[in-house]
C-alpha cells in the first residue's frame, strides 16, 4: 500500500471515529434530557370535579363495604352408582340379579354476598345463593365466620333473609328508594366475585322495568338493569347509588361466556319489602314512608322531629347513634333522617344523612333554631342551606316553584 493510501485510510477512521463519537455523545445527552425531563414534570392537577367524583367513589365504598359480607354455602348431594366394591366381591364372577344400586354423597360448595340490613344480624341475599343447601357461612371483610339460618324467601323475587348472631351492633347499609332511580344515574355494584371479597365496579343505571324470562318459562319483571361489572359471587351484593344508598339486589348477568359482558340485572329493593317486614324493629325505608301528598303540602312539624316539615324532612339531634349511622366527621348539630319524595327538599337535592351546618347564614345548632328558621324565611325568595355530606360542605338552595 502506498505512502498516500496509507494516510488516507488513517484520515477516513480518524472521521468515522470524530463522527461516532459525537452520534454518541448526542445520544447520550437525548437520553439524559429526555429523562430529566420525563421526571422533572409536575404532577398533574385534575379538574376539581373530577376529585370530588373520585372523593363521592371512595366514600361510598367507605360508607357501604362494611355492611357487606361474603357467603359461602355448602350442600350435600347424593347419587346412585352400580359400581361394585369390595363387600359386593362375589357379585363380581356371579352376575346376581339382586344387586342393589350404591348411594354416594359429595359436598357442593357455593359463594354470593349478602348486605347487612339490622345491626342484630339480619341478611338479605338472593334466594338462588342459599337455596337447598345444607350449611350457610357468612365471612366479613376481616375474615370472622358466622354460621348463618335461612329465616324467610321471596322466590318469585329471587331473595332470601338470614340471621347471624352478632357478638356486637353491626354495620348496616341504608335502604334506598328504587321508585326514584332515574336511568342514566351512577350504579355502584359491591361482591365477591369469583372469590375475591368487597370488589366494588362503578357503571350507569341502563335501564328500568326489564323482563327477564329464563329458559324455563319462569319471570321477573322490574328490573334494574346495569353495566357496572357484575361476575358469579356477586349475587345478593348491593347496588348503591352515589348518596351510598341501597337501590338494588345484584341478582344475575346476561352473558354468552358466564361473566361481565355490560349487562348486569338487580332487583329493585323496594320489592325486598316483605322479607323486610320480617325483621322486628327495622326503621321502614323511606317509599314505606312516603304520605304521597303534593309538593307544598302542608303537615304538622313537630318539635320532635319525627314527622315531616313544610320542606318534607324529618329532622332529628345527632347523637352518638346517629354519628354512627351516618358515619360523619361532624359531632353536633342537626341531621337529616328522613327526605319526602316530591318534597321542596327533595327536589333541591337534600338527602338522608346530610347534616345541617346553616340556614340563610345562620347557625342551626338546635330544633328550634331550625324550625325558627323555615317559619321566618320565605321559600319564594329561597331558603340557604349549608349542609356537610360524607365530611364535604355543600350549598343546597330551597325554593318554591313558580
Amino acid at each position: 500500500m502506498s505512502v498516500k493510501l496509507q494516510r488516507f485510510a488513517i484520515l477516513l477512521v480518524g472521521i468515522i471515529g470524530v463522527f461516532t463519537g459525537v452520534i454518541i455523545v448526542l445520544l447520550i445527552n437525548l437520553a439524559v434530557f429526555t429523562r430529566t425531563a420525563v421526571f422533572s414534570k409536575e404532577k398533574l392537577a385534575p379538574p376539581r370535579e373530577a376529585i370530588m367524583l373520585q372523593d363521592s367513589f371512595i366514600a361510598v365504598a367507605d360508607l357501604v363495604s362494611p355492611a357487606v359480607v361474603n357467603i359461602s354455602t355448602e350442600q350435600i348431594l347424593k347419587y346412585r352408582y352400580y359400581g361394585y366394591d369390595f363387600d359386593d366381591f362375589f357379585d363380581r364372577f356371579f352376575d346376581s340379579p339382586f344387586r342393589k344400586p350404591k348411594e354416594k354423597y359429595y359436598k357442593r360448595q357455593g359463594l354470593g354476598t349478602g348486605m347487612i340490613v339490622s345491626a342484630d344480624g339480619f341478611i338479605l341475599t338472593n334466594n338462588h345463593v342459599v337455596a337447598d343447601v345444607n350449611k350457610i357461612k357468612v365471612v366479613f371483610a376481616d375474615k370472622s365466620e358466622f354460621e348463618a339460618k335461612l329465616l324467610a324467601v321471596d322466590k318469585a323475587h329471587d331473595l332470601a333473609l338470614v340471621k347471624i348472631k352478632p357478638k356486637s351492633k353491626l354495620s348496616k347499609v341504608l335502604l334506598g328508594n328504587s321508585e326514584k332511580v332515574r336511568v342514566g344515574e351512577w350504579s355502584i355494584a359491591i361482591g365477591n366475585p369469583f372469590g375475591y371479597d368487597h370488589t366494588v365496579t362503578a357503571g350507569i343505571v341502563s335501564a328500568k322495568g326489564r323482563l327477564y324470562q329464563s329458559a324455563d318459562g319462569a319471570e321477573m319483571p322490574n328490573l334494574i338493569q346495569t353495566d357496572a361489572a357484575i361476575n358469579p359471587g356477586n349475587s345478593g351484593g348491593p347496588l348503591v347509588n352515589i348518596s351510598g344508598e341501597v337501590i338494588g339486589i345484584n341478582t344475575f348477568i346476561v352473558s354468552t361466556s358466564g361473566s361481565y359482558s355490560g349487562i348486569g340485572f338487580a332487583v329493585p329493593i323496594n320489592e325486598a319489602g316483605k322479607l323486610l317486614k320480617e325483621i322486628p324493629g327495622l326503621e321502614k325505608t323511606e317509599a314505606q314512608n312516603t304520605e304521597r301528598q303534593k309538593p307544598g303540602t302542608t303537615v304538622n312539624a313537630s318539635r320532635n322531629g319525627q314527622e315531616f316539615d313544610t320542606l318534607g324532612l324529618k329532622i332529628s339531634i345527632l347523637d352518638e347513634s346517629k354519628i354512627s349511622k351516618y358515619r360523619t366527621p361532624v359531632k353536633a348539630g342537626l341531621v337529616i333522617t328522613r327526605v319526602k319524595e316530591g318534597s321542596y327538599a327533595d327536589i333541591a337535592g337534600l338527602l338522608e344523612g346530610d347534616v345541617i351546618l346553616e340556614i340563610d347564614k345562620k347557625p342551626a345548632a338546635t330544633l328550634e333554631d331550625y324550625f325558627a328558621a323555615v317559619k321566618n324565611s320565605s321559600l319564594k325568595e329561597g331558603l340557604l342551606f349549608v349542609i356537610s355530606r360524607q365530611g364535604a360542605a355543600y350549598y343546597v338552595i330551597i325554593s318554591r316553584p313558580e
